[in-house]
């Protein structure tokens, strides 16, 4: 039962520091305008970073459940950033 724990805490803390990592990436895109709708490679190129660095956290805790959700919350961050694109290239229209 205490290794049960022990792993509920290990993924804990492992998606806590991923969700910080991501957030590092993700913050300068809202909050500044270097992209200004019209470089998406860059957003891209980030957007997979992101999800090559979820992957491979969730391989190696090797566990299915924390895979899928890895990977779930990649396509989430993936759609979330098109989104985010796409606001910044309408606003860069007005």
């Amino acid at each position: 039962m205490m290794e049960f724990f022990g792993d509920g805490f290990q993924m804990l803390g492992g998606t806590a520091i991923m969700l910080v990592v991501l957030f590092l990436f993700f913050a300068p895109l809202y909050y500044a305008d270097w992209l200004h709708g019209k470089d998406l490679a860059k957003l891209a190129m980030i957007t997979t970073f992101a999800t090559v660095i979820l992957a491979v956290s969730a391989v190696g805790i090797a566990s299915p459940l924390v895979l899928i959700i890895g990977w779930g919350i990649a396509a989430l961050l993936s759609a979330a950033s098109r989104i985010l694109a796409e606001m910044i290239a309408l606003r860069e229209r007005r």
